[in-house]
């Protein structure tokens, strides 16, 4: 906690970094713009796995034996036991912009409304229409951040096929939420300029 350390690829294409994702191993998976999934270990930087390489990562989830990974315009990617499916044609959009994973059940932001995906199925699409660019579920609840409108909680107990309703944006109106955390059991919004403390 005293120092940082710069660990940095000598191939300029391992240095576009577009996602982070450490598990419980101990190693840090990272996605890059276009040379697919890597690994470190603490020692040294390798492709995670040749399926999964030359893709554009977008987000990733998930851990080191059961991963997903959003793409730039695949779709998404699960790799799982060296294998790989891709669900591309049942999701809202093809581009991937954020992925948040709780129990069985990930969630894949797109800019058209975010895919609930169960059993490797979509079961349903929720807060359609709107761009999902960060994505956190926390205290029961599906957190999005938004590229304008700020970010709101999504509801979960919608049935499939109807449109559940938001209400005003619970956090930063107007801002664009990069990234949604949550510490010590409280849910944060980090925007381009702020940091705000989610409401209930």
């Amino acid at each position: 906690g005293r120092s940082f350390r710069q660990i940095r690829a000598e191939d300029a294409r391992l240095r576009k970094i577009s996602a982070i994702l450490p598990v419980e191993t101990g190693r840090i998976l990272i996605g890059t713009e276009k040379a697919g999934v890597l690994v470190y270990d603490g020692h040294t930087l390798a492709p995670f796995h040749p399926s999964v390489a030359n893709v554009a990562v977008t987000a990733l989830a998930g851990n080191d034996a059961d991963l997903w990974i959003g793409t730039l315009d695949r779709g998404l990617l699960h790799w799982k036991a060296g294998a790989v499916e891709t669900l591309d044609e049942v999701l809202p959009d093809k581009q991937i912009l954020s992925l948040a994973l709780n129990g069985e059940t990930l969630y894949a932001g797109t800019g058209v409304g975010i895919a609930e995906i169960r059993g490797g199925k979509l079961a349903r699409v929720l807060a359609p229409g709107y761009f999902a660019q960060t994505l956190h579920v926390a205290n029961d609840k599906l957190w999005m951040g938004t590229l304008e409108e700020g970010m709101f909680a999504v509801p979960l107990d919608a049935h499939p096929g109807r449109m559940a309703q938001l209400g005003a944006a619970s956090v930063c109106p107007g801002c664009s939420i990069r990234r949604i955390l949550a510490i010590d059991g409280e849910v944060y919004a980090l925007a381009e300029d702020s940091l705000w403390h989610g409401n209930e």
